[in-house]
């Protein structure tokens, strides 16, 4: 039996100012120095044949680049199957600017995200069909799979099982385990 382990990235400069954020979005000088104990937890792992996963966004990258040692961040494969969900036109406002700007219609999708996107954006049903994807390939795969990617399409990973997000705060630098 094998694992799937899901890093939720560090502290960025989006989620201090809470933020919705794209790609180019990085970690805060916060979230640097928290690698570190991401860093020993990872560590901690006993890993078996491992393929390290991380999203596109800069925030994911950095937080494998400091979490892994430097012969696994050279191995490390970049793929848009595990990026965030795309908040299309909401990324670079805070929720409270996006509701100033698109103030009822953005509770179409705040009442019902799983079927309905954000606008220009992603709805969760798609980012599903990206989480069973990487489960899929986890379970063929002859090893373990690491995982460098974001709160919202780890849900969707933890929620492939049921066909619905598990909608759980996974907090930043957060590891979470799951046997294939």
């Amino acid at each position: 039996m094998h694992n799937l382990i899901l890093i939720r990235h560090e502290v960025s400069t989006g989620n201090l100012t809470h933020t919705f954020s794209g790609k180019e979005v990085k970690l805060s000088t916060l979230g640097k120095m928290r690698t570190k104990k991401t860093r020993e937890n990872f560590l901690k792992l006993k890993l078996d044949n491992p393929i390290f996963l991380a999203s596109e966004y800069q925030r994911a990258i950095e937080t494998a680049k400091y979490t892994l040692k430097r012969e696994q961040f050279l191995k490390l494969k970049i793929t848009p199957v595990v990026n965030e969900v795309d908040f299309g036109e909401l990324v670079g406002r805070t929720f409270k600017e996006n509701l100033e700007v698109y103030k009822e219609g953005l509770n179409d999708w705040l009442k019902n995200p799983d079927k309905v996107a954000p606008p220009g954006g992603e709805s969760t049903m798609n980012a599903m069909k990206r989480a069973k994807k990487l489960v899929a390939f986890a379970k063929k795969y002859d090893g373990d799979v690491v995982v460098f990617s974001h709160e919202g399409f780890i849900q969707c990973v933890l929620g492939a099982k049921h066909k619905k997000r598990k909608y759980r705060r996974i907090k930043n630098g957060e590891i979470v385990g799951i046997d294939i």
